[in-house]
């Protein structure tokens, strides 16, 4: 007879597939790697495995003829994997191992883990957090508190400070006991492999405005982004901070990543990276 109880916790990381990508255009030579249907007829999802050849690890060269006995032959192999799973017109990326690596860029929503987690953290929930600073100097810092704290406790400079990763605990503690989100989700959650789709869906409904994004992080869109950005996300971060409504207006050109629109004009729960007023 099954086990039944509680679901065990398991580390994800997250990558939700840009519109118009399919597992063969987003993960490198997939029609090289072996393939695998999860769940009943392939229901969840399809993953995808890469395991190389077994080499002895780099630093058992240090010891070669020195030891007494002498050491062992030692091996190890690597494995990568990536499960695609599809819920309604999205396709999400959930990694395993070195799976990162087998993704080619450009294939996912930047941005899409950071935007989950500001739009599921309360705004003095946040624990740790990854800022470039654009002063004389340029300077990438990691700040981790010892203790959950808002925006103003860790200094951020919104007139300097580019947010680029926080890490936080939401609201609803369902969707993990933390979040960590930059381009990729990264939760430890419980869940099994039948649930995941439906926690997955519940993820990318937090994040309704990724075309906004997107689009402003491609070449052609950066002068955009570069003119809009600033008065908008000082708006949006200062009254993220002082935990006031977080419901912005942002006016989108096409579809949202995560969603149908039924305008030009949606509210943006809570994220304060995206630019407004871009067209496509």
């Amino acid at each position: 007879m099954p086990k039944t109880g509680k679901a065990k916790s398991r580390a994800l990381t997250i990558y939700l597939l840009k519109q118009g990508q399919t597992a063969e255009t987003a993960i490198k030579e997939a029609g090289g790697l072996e393939k695998f249907t999860v769940g009943d007829g392939g229901t969840v999802g399809d993953l995808y495995l890469s395991v190389a050849s077994p080499r002895p690890p780099q630093w058992a060269s240090l010891f070669s003829g020195t030891t007494q006995p002498i050491l062992p032959q030692l091996s190890g192999t690597q494995s990568s994997a990536v499960l695609v799973v599809k819920r309604k017109s999205r396709l999400f990326a959930v990694t395993f191992g070195y799976g990162r690596h087998l993704l080619l860029p450009g294939a996912f929503e930047e941005n899409f883990g950071l935007i989950v987690t500001l739009n599921s953290i309360p705004t003095d929930q946040v624990r740790s957090m990854d800022v470039k600073s654009f002063d004389a100097i340029f300077r990438h810092t990691r700040t981790q508190a010892s203790r959950e704290g808002s925006l103003r406790d860790f200094g951020m400079d919104i007139e300097q400070d580019l947010l680029r990763a926080v890490t936080g605990t939401p609201a609803d503690t369902t969707l993990g006991g933390r979040l960590t989100g930059m381009d990729a989700l990264q939760v430890v959650v419980p869940t099994t492999v039948q649930d995941l789709p439906n926690l997955l869906e519940r993820y990318c409904a937090t994040a309704p405005e990724l075309s906004a994004v997107s689009a402003a992080k491609s070449a052609s869109r950066r002068s955009a982004w570069n003119r809009s950005l600033g008065a908008e996300c000082s708006c949006r971060i200062a009254r993220w901070r002082r935990g006031l409504s977080r419901q912005c207006p942002l006016h989108l050109g096409r579809d949202a990543s995560c969603g149908q629109v039924t305008g030009s004009r949606r509210t943006f729960a809570g994220g304060f990276v995206s630019a407004a007023n871009l067209t496509t």
